[in-house]
């Protein structure tokens, strides 16, 4: 693997804000169509500059290879793998003073690091992917933050603990997030609704992110923020009307307005069509299956904190409950796939972690360090024949009788599911032009007399380190404290 792909110049009037996380900061060059995911650094609270670690590229091709090694083979072509690419002090200098006023305050707390020497570069997959430039209508994309899409079954969650085999770890977390007052309102959406495969559940799911997008949903127009949160609040009246102007060009009904009610402006043919076409993105099935498939084809959940109590679930002839999963090889079918694969939840994963530790610390033979580390690097072959396997184990609530190559294994395993958890989805969505033919693209679904092509990736991929997993049982703790003193 080459260390790096090309190098970027210092012009940075092309690029623009994108967005960030906790580690990275991303922009996008509008006329290439790519995005750089740039290293951020804490500042220095005595001096205000910033940390004087140097990059070396190493941590970027771990990354790299990380995403080729394993989560290509689980997630198939929803994922691109990054370049690296080399790029100056000069540069990051200045895309820090560029997007200082463009991010939000509560990152200022961290800067691109101007030591970096690589960053990381992705196609911009907020326009379609392959590209397609022959429309002359807008590229409109949907970034969602999906988040838990299932309840744990663990055997190793506490008596005290059962609220969380009923309501998800979102719905949940909503209740800690407005007492510190992250959020000024709870969001009705929950992630059980949107991976429960049911079309009506899942409109559902889409028209609660609407109403209250927080941090989990964004919509873009050619590249630049159309609609979502700003601060702590949802967006204002004036902000759903805008957004339903804009898509009324392009996704207004066959039918007509109702005249009588008006529900407000999310509620309107136009922007309810838009999220069709979204739906039958979420749902449209790749050839390529996940190859976890067998290990974990189970039906959908209810989460009791779900808004959603519609009766229309019910099977008007036997009265049971219909079974329904996400198509296999949907760009959500893959994602649960992989969350999946925490099977231990954070009390068993926890009780492997001090397991690990405790046998780290009484023995000093250093004959397999490979074998009992955590954290990747570590050998992908090995490791996804055993993910892969149909005869994998269940560890039951008995710490004792685990080896080290076990609790390795699951917090491996543990982590690697976080990443699933965690990411997000990219839906580029472009309208078809009257003079327009589309069937070259390999993705289309029509919506009454309207032809629209479309794209689903995942993105946020970042690998999640093994020193969280204390961080995660004490939040896990606080988590369903707080919910059950409602």
């Amino acid at each position: 693997m080459e260390s790096s792909q090309g190098e970027v110049g210092d012009d940075v009037d092309c690029w623009e804000y994108r967005g960030e996380g906790n580690a990275s900061l991303v922009i996008a060059n509008k006329k290439t169509h790519k995005v750089l995911k740039l290293h951020k650094c804490l500042l220095d609270p005595n001096s205000a500059k910033m940390s004087d670690v140097t990059h070396s590229g190493d941590d970027m091709k771990q990354q790299v290879k990380y995403a080729e090694s394993i989560l290509k083979p689980l997630l198939g072509s929803y994922i691109c793998i990054p370049e690296m690419v080399a790029v100056t002090s000069n540069f990051l200098q200045s895309i820090n003073n560029k997007m200082t006023d463009c991010r939000p305050s509560a990152r200022l707390h961290k800067t691109v690091d101007v030591n970096s020497k690589f960053a990381l570069s992705l196609p911009d997959l907020s326009f379609l992917h392959p590209f397609h430039d022959e429309f002359n209508t807008p590229v409109y994309c949907v970034e969602i933050k999906p988040k838990i899409g299932f309840l744990p079954t663990s055997p190793w969650i506490l008596a005290e603990e059962e609220v969380k085999k009923d309501v998800c770890y979102y719905c949940r977390l909503q209740h800690l997030k407005i007492k510190e007052g992250t959020w000024s309102e709870i969001s009705k959406y929950c992630p059980i609704d949107l991976f429960s495969g049911h079309p009506v559940r899942m409109k559902y799911a889409l028209n609660q992110l609407l109403e209250n997008p927080q941090n989990n949903l964004r919509i873009f127009k050619n590249g630049e923020l159309l609609y979502g949160a700003q601060g702590k609040s949802k967006p204002t009246i004036d902000e759903q009307i805008s957004l339903h102007q804009d898509l009324d060009n392009y996704f207004s009904a066959s039918i007509e307005e109702e005249k009588t009610v008006d529900e407000g402006a999310l509620k309107r043919p136009a922007v309810q069509s838009f999220l069709d076409v979204v739906l039958k993105a979420l749902l449209h099935s790749k050839e390529e299956k996940s190859p976890l498939q067998v290990k974990s084809s189970l039906p959908s959940q209810t989460c009791k904190a779900s808004g959603f109590t519609k009766t229309s679930l019910r099977d008007s002839k036997s009265g049971n409950q219909k079974v329904r999963m996400l198509p296999e090889g949907s760009v959500l079918d893959v994602i649960l796939q992989v969350q999946r694969l925490d099977d231990l939840d954070i009390e068993g994963v926890y009780a492997m972690y001090q397991k690990h530790q405790n046998m780290i610390s009484a023995t000093d033979d250093t004959s397999s360090e490979e074998g009992k580390q955590l954290d990747w690097p570590y050998e992908e072959r090995k490791f996804l024949q055993r993910v892969l396997s149909s005869e994998e184990p269940v560890i039951t609530q008995d710490a004792k009788s685990v080896t080290l190559d076990d609790a390795v294994h699951k917090i491996r395993t543990f982590l690697l599911a976080g990443t699933a958890k965690d990411c997000s989805v990219l839906l580029a969505i472009q309208p078809e032009g009257t003079t327009d033919r589309s069937w070259n693209y390999p993705y289309t679904c029509h919506l009454g007399n309207r032809t629209y092509l479309y794209s689903s990736h995942i993105i946020d991929l970042d690998t999640k380190p093994s020193s969280r997993i204390p961080k995660y049982y004490k939040l896990n703790k606080k988590l369903v404290q707080v919910y059950n003193s409602l």
